[in-house]
C-alpha cells in the first residue's frame, strides 16, 4: 500500500494485493497522523486488484474500533471520499453505502 500526499489535501492511496494485519496498522497510523494535522482533506482510493479489497483474517475488531475512535475526526476533516475498484467488482463495491458508513461524500 501507498499513499501520495504530494498533491495535499488530496491524498491518494494504491493498494495492491491482500493487506497483512501489519500493514492495516499502518494504514491506520498513515490516517492518525492525517487526522492528527486537524486539516481537511480528500482521500482517493485505487485498489488495483480485487485481493486489495481483502481484510487481513482477525482484522475485523481492530477496523471498527478504529472507526469507532476516529470517526468524529473523519466527518470533520474528509471533505470527500473516492474509491477506484477494478471493474469486475465494480457493482458490488458500488453497493457498499460509504457516506453512510464514514459520513462524508462519497463515491465508487
Amino acid at each position: 500500500m501507498f499513499h501520495d500526499t504530494e498533491q495535499w489535501p488530496y491524498v491518494v492511496t494504491l493498494a495492491k494485493g491482500p493487506s497483512s494485519i501489519e500493514e492495516l496498522r499502518a494504514f491506520f497510523d498513515s490516517w492518525n497522523a492525517w487526522l492528527d494535522e486537524g486539516k481537511p482533506f480528500i482521500a482517493i482510493r485505487r485498489f488495483l486488484d480485487t485481493d486489495a479489497l481483502q481484510h487481513p483474517d482477525g482484522a475485523a475488531r481492530e477496523i471498527k474500533q478504529w472507526f469507532q475512535q476516529n470517526a468524529e475526526r473523519i466527518r470533520h476533516q474528509v471533505m470527500g471520499m473516492i474509491s477506484i475498484v477494478p471493474e469486475s467488482v465494480y457493482e458490488e463495491a458500488s453497493r457498499m453505502d460509504a457516506e453512510k458508513l464514514f459520513r462524508v461524500p462519497a463515491g465508487t
